[in-house]
């Protein structure tokens, strides 16, 4: 095989937009009267039979049944009354403030690929429920930025976009959940401040890709919060204690406000296929920082971002034993800007085959 360049690179998982600002912030929209709900509206990912809909609640100040369903949308996108896939809704009693659940349809939705559709969550018969349905809206004064397609969307007097990212999951027959670009089914998310003093002091990514690549530099969304501390980035190989790269960074060189960043290493290193490695951050000072991930309710869930179950938070203290928690990922991800061509050497040659990545790679 022969490593070959992509100008700039690719990321893995892809940088997040809705995030940028505070990615601990699971917004919520106020249902509070009869009509009123929340919808998500996307593209089913693959043609199979949907049994559940997982989905978040924001604050409860009265708690009322809701009712959860899959229907057709209208030439405006706009959810109908209609139901999908001879999809009968299913319901969720008493719900308390945030809180995920999976609900199960009443009766299973036949889904096909690339039909456009609406998750839409309201009260089953409205008594006197107050309360909110959780969307990823982290953008900091950006969000009017992130509609887009799948859309979140409120009915109160008529429909109308929320600019936030869709929070919501479905599932299928054979037990996985369908991938959906734009949607990120997080049940919670976490801002933790941390330093070189703190229990653990190293806090960052495991990972392991199904095919050799190059790694070349990283992002990650951090919050500086002081001006004289510094960190380490550092990956690690596959037994967790050797450093096979190390990025030094300055906070008095980066702006303070929680902010994407992105970094290369002075050297790019070579990934093996099917290896764990972990990407971590190591405070160097006591100034402490503040490092973000996200909690999913079921390990499963991974499955709904790129780079799946093999993409989870790590952690570990005073270079002990490591700590890896697959129902939390960091907000952090990988720059790839190489990749074998699948060509093999001698005896003629051939086809390399690599299995596939959940997500894919973003450029």
């Amino acid at each position: 095989m022969t490593m070959q360049t992509i100008v700039g690179g690719l990321t893995i998982p892809h940088q997040v937009e809705a995030v940028l600002g505070a990615p601990n912030d699971l917004t919520g929209y106020l249902i509070d009267a009869t009509a009123e709900k929340v919808a998500f509206i996307f593209k089913i990912p693959k043609s199979g039979t949907i049994t559940e809909i997982g989905f978040r609640t924001g604050a409860v100040t009265v708690t009322d049944t809701l009712k959860v369903g899959l229907y057709t949308v209208d030439t405006s996108n706009n959810p109908t009354t209609t139901a999908y896939g001879s999809m009968v809704a299913g319901t969720q009693a008493t719900p308390a403030a945030n809180t995920w659940y999976n609900v199960a349809l009443g009766t299973n939705a036949n889904a096909t690929a690339d039909d456009v559709v609406a998750v839409v969550i309201e009260f089953n018969s409205y008594v006197a429920g107050n309360l909110r349905i959780a969307v990823l809206d982290g953008s900091s004064g950006s969000s009017s930025n992130v509609c887009g397609f799948p859309e979140s969307k409120q009915y109160t007097a008529s429909w109308a976009n929320i600019a936030a990212r869709p929070l919501f999951s479905i599932k299928y027959s054979d037990g996985s959940y369908g991938f959906i670009y734009g949607c990120y089914p997080v049940s919670a998310t976490t801002e933790t401040a941390f330093n070189s003093s703190s229990t653990p002091d190293e806090r960052g990514l495991k990972f392991s890709i199904p095919f050799p690549a190059r790694l070349s530099g990283f992002w990650l969304n951090y919050r500086v919060t002081g001006v004289t501390g510094s960190a380490d980035i550092v990956l690690y190989d596959s037994d967790g204690t050797t450093a096979l790269q190390t990025h030094s960074i300055d906070f008095q060189k980066v702006n303070a406000a929680p902010r994407m960043f992105y970094f290369k290493f002075a050297t790019p290193q070579t990934l093996s296929k099917d290896t764990f490695y972990r990407l971590v951050v190591k405070p160097t000072t006591t100034t402490s920082n503040s490092f973000y991930d996200f909690t999913v309710n079921a390990v499963a869930l991974m499955d709904c971002f790129e780079g799946g179950q093999n993409f989870h938070l790590t952690t570990r203290t005073d270079a002990g034993a490591w700590t890896d928690t697959t129902t939390k990922r960091p907000w952090m991800g990988l720059v790839l800007d190489q990749f074998d061509d699948g060509v093999g050497g001698g005896g003629g040659g051939g086809l390399l085959w690599h299995p596939g990545m959940t997500g894919g790679i973003n450029g």
